[in-house]
């Protein structure tokens, strides 16, 4: 998902460039569906990194059946390792807060205009 996002960049961030050179926001998928969320990128992210948090812990994985979990110094380093990613995750919010004001100044009542058409940040009918 994140990669997808990345490759498409033009359209993560929504705008387009005129034939004038001008940038202008666009409320379309590359394939001229409709935008769900303004930041793909970051649930992107965000499903990876817990995915991956997930992935080590899981029974089955790798340092669950090497017994690594059992000891202190493998708990404390996923427990590092979690809460490095849990910080990470929660810096994207005001992130997201600090691109629309960025956007909103660039772009105006067109940004305004663009946000009523696409919503929602993350997840489309929740936030």
């Amino acid at each position: 998902m994140r990669g997808n996002a990345s490759r498409n960049m033009i359209w993560i961030w929504g705008a387009e460039l005129t034939e004038a050179g001008q940038r202008r926001l666009s409320a379309e998928e590359p394939d001229r569906k409709p935008r769900r969320v303004r930041h793909p990128s970051y649930i992107g992210w965000m499903t990876l990194t817990i995915g991956s948090i997930i992935m080590l812990v899981a029974p089955g994985s790798w340092l669950a059946e090497s017994e690594i979990l059992r000891s202190t110094g493998g708990r404390v380093a996923v427990g590092i390792y979690t809460a490095f990613q849990a910080y990470v995750i929660a810096m994207l919010f005001p992130r997201m807060q600090r691109e629309d004001d960025a956007l909103k100044a660039q772009f105006g009542d067109e940004w305004v205009e663009w946000t009523k058409r696409t919503p929602y940040r993350l997840i489309p009918g929740i936030y």
